[in-house]
């Protein structure tokens, strides 16, 4: 159980993309994970966060792909920045959609309010 004051922030980020460029998309994905990490190899440090859940889902609008990543304490700005680069390196693949939110554990949001 949390304490009074701690947090434990999560990124759930969430992109979709349509069926029609899976194809293409999947290669897109694994050349620029594999560039980003020649670019930037500080930023693949798992002290910012960690993932917890990754999960896809097939539907007829497209593709759906959630990741949850808990965040390292006072690693939230390096976090965001680090999967908002990711995202924006796919932002000209056709279809290609994305949100960042910041979510909190259910204690944590008790713990709050309380």
């Amino acid at each position: 159980m949390l304490k009074e004051g701690e947090k434990v922030p999560y990124l759930v980020i969430r992109y979709v993309y349509p069926p029609h460029i899976l194809d293409e998309f999947v290669p897109k994905v694994m050349e620029l994970a594999q560039n980003r990490r020649r670019e930037f190899p500080k930023e693949e440090d798992p002290s910012i966060g960690e993932p917890v859940f990754t999960a896809v889902k097939a539907t007829e609008q497209g593709y759906i792909n959630m990741i949850i990543i808990e965040v390292k304490e006072g690693k939230l700005d390096a976090a965001f920045a680090f999967w908002t680069k990711n995202m924006a390196l796919l932002r000209n693949v056709e279809g290609f959609k994305h949100s960042i939110e910041l979510w909190a554990t259910s204690d944590e949001f008790l713990v709050s309010i309380a």
